[in-house]
């Protein structure tokens, strides 16, 4: 899936783009990709926290945005 990505968004770039330079806005784009998935899962993972140490009664934005 990353692979495939990669080329579509290379692709886009060569296309849309007038920069002899494609694969720094490429680079740019998977690291921004990365950390969101990153923040995501850290985000996960303090919500996951929370409920074990039933901490539900403060208020936190993760619950609102979370729902199971």
């Amino acid at each position: 899936m990353r692979s495939r990505l990669v080329q579509e968004l290379t692709m886009y770039e060569k296309e849309n783009r007038q920069t002899d330079d494609d694969s720094m806005r490429v680079g740019e784009v998977m690291m921004v990709l990365q950390t969101v998935q990153k923040s995501m899962n850290q985000m996960h993972e303090c919500r996951e926290i929370s409920l074990v140490y039933d901490l539900q009664a403060r208020m936190c934005p993760l619950f609102d945005n979370f729902k199971d």
